[in-house]
């Protein structure tokens, strides 16, 4: 019970971000290299979250084609358990 109420409490808290956010969007200025991008909130959110996913997606599946290629490499990363 105390689980439903705590996923219905954070479930409203984001669609009440979500829809304020989409009712009261600003715009922001992003200079880089002497370059000037000016956009609103979301989309500089929905495109960091985009990039975000496309750099996890690209060193997942070289870790996986490392691992295929050099399978020594990919026990370095596992953990040992001790047998006491």
């Amino acid at each position: 019970m105390l689980k439903t109420l705590w996923f219905l409490f954070i479930a409203s808290i984001i669609a009440a971000s979500i829809t304020w956010m989409l009712d009261h969007n600003g715009s922001i200025t992003i200079n880089w290299l002497g370059y000037e991008a000016k956009t609103d909130i979301l989309t500089a959110i929905l495109l960091t979250i985009f990039f975000t996913l496309v750099v996890f997606v690209i060193a997942y599946s070289s870790a996986r084609i490392l691992a295929i290629r050099f399978p020594r490499f990919s026990q370095l990363f596992k953990k040992k358990k001790n047998d006491e």
